[in-house]
């Protein structure tokens, strides 16, 4: 058996059933030893860089690892951003790459680049192979690493290491992998923070995506403290969207009511979250925070207690502790503005029933909300059109939403949708993007036909980057500066690559296809007109900075001061 041969061994035990990658040159032994296996299927990908966020997009949706290849030099380079992508949004994908022969290295020749320098900044553990003993030890080190502190991680081989014969390694049980872990907090931290609890009476609970797999004991905790629940755009698809205690999302691209939940009450509990944005957390308000990570506590403001350990445990302790509340008045009144809030959103729908042209995004989305499946998964690009799925989709607690959390990269949502289907191949997996994002690399639609993987392409064309033009009419005060392009005709596209097309410019149309387009079992690619002055319901109060830089925008747009047009 070849090291090339051993690492397929290693990772079909594991469980692994996907590699997504392009061959080439030094990797080519890897590419030779999936050829020899029938456990793990290659992905063959147009683009290095969306196999790399396909196996991220594995990653967030299953917790397992993700894999990706890639040849040495170019190739390499190539699956940077994806791998970014896993290491701030903390899960496990592995990046093997082919290296020039050890004899060759550092010489300057042909694609011969410092692969080491290149992964050291986007991955949690990077190492090169020196030879066949070395490559043993590096192996179990590198998956224990992803998904033990969760993030990518990376080994370069060079070719003549791979192809050298490979030496036994005894660390292959999916039990020093996957070890059933729960981690508590300590008595004497529970029992501070119920006393911290007890002398607070308005309580909002911040929940973030360390939540997942303890629903029912954050529902438990707001249930007893009569508490709002307000979530982050990760923890958006973690509970059901219509629960009583549901108040809607923090940030901008949250909701005015889970925004003033947060600044308004007397003790903010976060749970598992690492929300960024400071400006929206309140000023003066002790909090409560909990997390598994010592690292993120007090990461953005600083906090008056907190719990180390795992959200599930942590909660469920708080929840069999605190005294139970009999006093609505806060919840009530977060609820009234809550309903407030979704009554703007339908008026920022527009009338459904009429045939408008072009389509609003946000009845766009609220169409793509009524015939999603209950147990439909997300996939979400990073443009604007996040915004409108954070506000207008009413999750059901089964489905996922995926999306680029913290790095916000454009075109993520081609890959993710391609290993989110090969991962649930029985479920409805739905892209919503912008046609600036999916225009970047538009080749890997090819890939999903290959592969027959039925997801749906939902292009949200305005022949804009409309997030890029509001930051720059809201924040600067900038005419549109390039923001337009020109049009594509992503239906043809579709049915170029050998899949389904559908041009959509209005209402009614929607409605009519976009029902066979989620069920035809063909990847398909709807392509969607819409208007491209509609703004988004604003979540904060305006400052009179932001509303001077968007009429100064207004008036140098008015005077032609924008070249792109």
């Amino acid at each position: 058996m070849r090291v090339a041969d051993q690492i397929l061994h290693v990772l079909a035990d594991l469980g692994v059933t996907h590699v997504f990658g392009i061959p080439g040159g030094q990797a080519d032994p890897i590419f030779d030893a999936i050829n020899k296996q029938d456990r793990i299927e290659l992905i063959l990908m147009r683009h290095e860089e969306i196999g790399a966020f396909a196996a991220s997009g594995q990653a967030k949706l299953t917790g397992k690892l993700g894999v990706c290849i890639g040849c040495q030099g170019p190739g390499a380079i190539h699956l940077i951003n994806g791998l970014y992508d896993a290491t701030v949004d903390r899960v496990p994908v592995l990046s093997i790459t082919g290296q020039i022969e050890r004899g060759q290295e550092n010489i300057l020749g042909a694609q011969d680049i410092n692969q080491l320098a290149l992964f050291e900044c986007c991955t949690i553990y990077n190492r090169e192979a020196r030879n066949a003993e070395n490559a043993a030890e590096l192996l179990p080190t590198a998956i224990k690493t992803a998904i033990g502190r969760r993030g990518a991680v990376n080994i370069s081989y060079p070719c003549d290491v791979l192809m050298s014969k490979a030496v036994p390694i005894a660390d292959t049980p999916t039990s020093v992998y996957y070890e059933d872990y729960e981690v508590c907090p300590s008595d004497e931290a529970l029992r501070n923070a119920v006393d911290l609890i007890g002398s607070h009476r308005n309580i909002t609970i911040l929940y973030g995506g360390g939540c997942r797999g303890g629903e029912a004991e954050l529902l438990a905790l707001a249930g007893k403290l009569q508490a709002p629940l307000v979530h982050t755009t990760r923890s958006k698809d973690i509970l059901d969207n219509g629960n009583d205690h549901y108040v809607g999302g923090i940030g901008l691209m949250g909701t005015k009511a889970g925004n003033h939940s947060v600044t308004h009450c007397d003790l903010l509990i976060m749970v598992g979250s690492n929300f960024a944005f400071k400006e929206y957390y309140p000023e003066h308000t002790p909090i409560l925070q909990i997390d598994l990570d010592p690292e993120i506590i007090g990461r953005h403001r600083p906090v008056s207690h907190s719990l180390i350990g795992h959200a599930k445990i942590a909660l469920k302790h708080l929840a069999d502790a605190v005294e139970p509340r009999q006093d609505t008045r806060f919840l009530s009144d977060m609820r009234k503005r809550h309903h407030t809030d979704m009554e703007v959103l339908q008026r920022y729908e527009g009338d459904l029933t009429k045939n408008e042209s072009p389509i609003t995004p946000q009845a766009l989305v609220h169409t793509v909300n009524q015939h999603a499946a209950d147990d439909a998964i997300f996939c979400i690009d990073a443009g604007l059109e996040i915004l409108w799925a954070n506000t207008y989709l009413k999750m059901t607690g089964k489905q996922r939403l995926i999306w680029s959390w913290h790095l916000g990269s454009l075109n993520c949502s081609t890959g993710y949708s391609i290993g989110c289907q090969l991962a649930a191949p029985d479920k409805q997996v739905i892209v919503l993007t912008g046609d600036g994002g999916f225009a970047m690399m538009l080749g890997d639609f090819a890939t999903a036909v290959r592969y027959q993987l039925p997801y749906t392409v939902i292009v949200f064309n305005n022949r804009l980057f409309q997030f890029v033009q509001l930051d720059e009419r809201v924040a600067q005060g900038y005419a549109d500066a390039g923001v337009h392009f020109d049009d594509i005709d992503f239906a043809k596209f579709a049915e170029a690559c050998g899949g389904v097309g559908y041009t959509v410019k209005e209402l009614s149309t929607l409605r009519q296809v976009l029902p066979e387009a989620l069920g035809n079992g063909v990847p398909t690619i709807l392509d969607v007109s819409v208007d491209p002055n509609s703004l988004p319901a604003v979540s904060a109060p305006v400052t009179a900075q932001e509303a001077y830089h968007y009429v100064r925008s207004g008036v140098l747009n008015a005077l032609h001061r924008n070249r792109d047009l």
